[in-house]
């Protein structure tokens, strides 16, 4: 019981070491994807992509409504919504690192803020490593307390 209640609080050191890296990772590796993907995209370029997804659903539509039968129209159809949610989130994620760029004042000053990150991202995984291996540790003798016991 002893062991558990170890391992439960180490569990939760480790869930929030997972909230403090967040989603993203390495902060460097995730700006320079966002960089890369900020100058190989526009807003313009991504709308187009958004304007051809709606016609799309429209054409699969009038499609699927002339015959309900039809698979092959209805999966174009699921398709086409399928792609509008992409590029609608890819607009989202455009215009939030086009924001975030700006308000660093340029594409250089936003990786340096992240290189600024990496330290404090890197002590955060050395540290979930390590309450990582203290749970196995844990886990291994309440194993073999409970053998004992059987």
């Amino acid at each position: 019981m002893a062991y558990q209640k170890q391992i439960d609080a180490l569990n939760d050191q480790m869930s929030s070491i997972d909230n403090q890296i967040g989603d993203y990772g390495d902060p460097l590796m995730a700006a320079e994807a966002n960089v890369n993907f900020y100058r190989t995209h526009t807003s313009d370029s991504i709308n187009k992509e958004i304007s051809d997804s709606q016609n799309e659903i429209s054409e699969a539509q009038e499609e699927v409504n002339k015959n309900l039968d039809d698979y092959q129209a209805q999966q174009k159809l699921e398709n086409a919504k399928d792609s509008l949610a992409d590029f609608q989130n890819q607009l989202k994620m455009y215009d939030q690192i086009s924001s975030d760029i700006n308000i660093s004042g340029n594409v250089d000053n936003y990786l340096n803020n992240a290189k600024s990150k990496v330290d404090e991202y890197n002590k955060l995984k050395a540290e979930e490593k390590n309450l990582s291996n203290q749970i196995d540790e844990l886990q291994q003798k309440q194993a073999a307390v409970l053998n004992s016991l059987s």
